[in-house]
C-alpha cells in the first residue's frame, strides 16, 4: 500500500515540476523579468531573480499539491494577496505589451481620449474583484 502512495507523491511533484517549468519558460519567453531589471537598474541581480522565481515556483507547487498549512495569519494572507496581484498584473501588461493588444484595441473601439480610463477602470476591477475574494468570499 505504501508504494501506491510513494508513485502517487512521486508523479504529483513531477506533474508540478513539469506545469512549474513550463509556466516559467513562458514567462521568460515574454520577458517580463529582464525588462523589470533593466528599468529598475538591477540587472546584476537577475541570476538571483531567476533563482527565487523558481524556488517560488517549487514551493508553490509543493504547498498545493499536498495541502501543507502555512500559518502566516490574516497580514501574511494579506501580503501574500498583494504580491500575488503585483505579480499577475505584471504579467497581463507584460503579455498585452507584447501581444499589442492595447493598440488595436483602441483602434477598433475608435477610443481616442478614453483609453486611460478604461485601463484604469480594468486595474480597478481587477482590484476590487482580487478583495471581494480574499477578503469576504
Amino acid at each position: 500500500m505504501w508504494i501506491r502512495y510513494l508513485l502517487l507523491c512521486i508523479l504529483g511533484f513531477g506533474a508540478g515540476v513539469i506545469i512549474a517549468g513550463a509556466f516559467i519558460a513562458f514567462i521568460s519567453t515574454i520577458g517580463i523579468f529582464p525588462r523589470f531589471a533593466a528599468q529598475t537598474h538591477t540587472t546584476k541581480y537577475l541570476k538571483i531573480y531567476e533563482n527565487f522565481i523558481l524556488l517560488g515556483s517549487t514551493l508553490g507547487n509543493l504547498v498545493s499539491i499536498y495541502s501543507i498549512p502555512v500559518p502566516l495569519g490574516k497580514i501574511g494572507l494579506a501580503l501574500v494577496g498583494f504580491f500575488s496581484g503585483v505579480f499577475i498584473g505584471s504579467l497581463v501588461s507584460a503579455l498585452a505589451e507584447v501581444a499589442n493588444t492595447i493598440p488595436v484595441f483602441s483602434r477598433r473601439a475608435s477610443l481616442r481620449k478614453g483609453l486611460p480610463y478604461v485601463l484604469i477602470s480594468v486595474a480597478l476591477g481587477k482590484g476590487i474583484g482580487s478583495f471581494v475574494q480574499y477578503f469576504i468570499m
